[in-house]
């Protein structure tokens, strides 16, 4: 499922996002393992890659941020960590995705290959509680 919300500030391409929960029909990038995660932020940024004009965002406060919601498949994402195949992942406090086993996490993604921190990895993107 492909959502587009409003950005609430500046959101990174392929990090994790969380549903603002002050402003309707909007979102931030997501900041702990425990918030309202709801996907995964699209690559592209929204300038141009030329020196002096790209910031480096996908979106910033007030524009559109496109998200890969759950049933989505091959997403990439930015690791924050180490990852093996077959991982339940949630986010970092920079909105990466990091393993999880620890109950009450929310799992926005199940990872598809090995990664390490600063690298991409591809995920199948899911939503749930861990156990």
């Amino acid at each position: 499922m492909r959502l587009t919300l409003v950005a609430t500030g500046n959101v990174t391409p392929r990090r994790v996002v969380q549903q603002s929960t002050s402003e309707n029909h909007s979102c931030s990038q997501a900041s702990s393992a425990t918030q309202k995660l709801i996907g995964i932020c699209a690559g592209p940024t929204r300038t141009a890659p030329y020196t002096g004009l790209a910031d480096g965002y996908h979106a910033v406060d007030g524009e559109s941020v496109h998200i890969f919601g759950p049933g989505e498949d091959d997403v990439e994402v930015d690791a924050g960590g180490t990852i093996a195949a077959g991982d339940r992942l949630t986010a970092d406090s920079d909105g990466k995705v990091v393993a999880t086993t620890t109950t009450g996490n929310v799992v926005i993604a199940i990872a598809k290959e090995a990664a390490t921190s600063g690298k991409r990895v591809k995920v199948s993107t899911v939503l749930f509680i861990h156990p």
